[in-house]
């Protein structure tokens, strides 16, 4: 009787620790804003755990009990949120010259479902039929969208650590490659 009380007890520890380990870890969502003009400036606002303690470029914050928070940075950005022993990482820039190109850009980022959308405006808003293709490398995937005016919007999965997005926008026949965007996640 003994060792199967033992035996129910390790059971019982071993199904525990399984279950603590297999949590997920911060959960986070975060949106960066590049609200365009030819400046590097951004907006970094998102969710979290409260008590998160939020950071970009020397500004902090600690997350209310809303769980939102919103930071004023400038590109590139780099945002860390530590809670406990969990820590979340995103880095993203432009590209080089890229600024002069965009009348606006959003990236929404779902650290926690590993997915992102970016939807933007380039400066050029009078154009033929017109479409976005990008490939995400590290998740081997490409994702096409239109561009109407000059605004586009597409969604793709995130990989752990690097996401290099290869850029190209089509006329028609014609299509022209524009820089990569490279961001980081953990």
């Amino acid at each position: 009787m003994r060792y199967v009380m033992v035996a129910l007890g390790l059971a019982l520890l071993l199904a525990f620790v399984s279950a603590v380990s297999a949590q997920p870890g911060l959960p986070l969502q975060v949106t960066v804003k590049y609200v365009g003009g030819g400046t590097n400036a951004v907006t970094v606002s998102g969710t979290t755990v409260p008590g998160t303690v939020v950071s970009v470029k020397g500004t902090s914050k600690v997350v209310d009990r809303t769980g939102k928070f919103s930071l004023r940075s400038s590109l590139p950005v780099s945002l860390v949120a530590v809670k406990d022993k969990h820590i979340r990482r995103l880095n993203l820039n432009l590209p080089s010259g890229a600024t002069k190109w965009l009348s606006w850009l959003t990236v929404n980022a779902n650290l926690t479902q590993m997915k992102t959308t970016v939807a933007g405006a380039l400066t050029i808003k009078d154009h033929p039929s017109a479409s976005v293709i990008v490939e995400h490398v590290e998740a081997d995937k490409i994702v096409q969208a239109g561009v109407t005016q000059g605004k586009f919007s597409l969604g793709f999965p995130l990989v752990p650590r690097v996401n290099t997005l290869n850029w190209k926008l089509r006329y028609g026949l014609l299509s022209w490659n524009a820089p990569s965007l490279t961001f980081t996640v953990q």
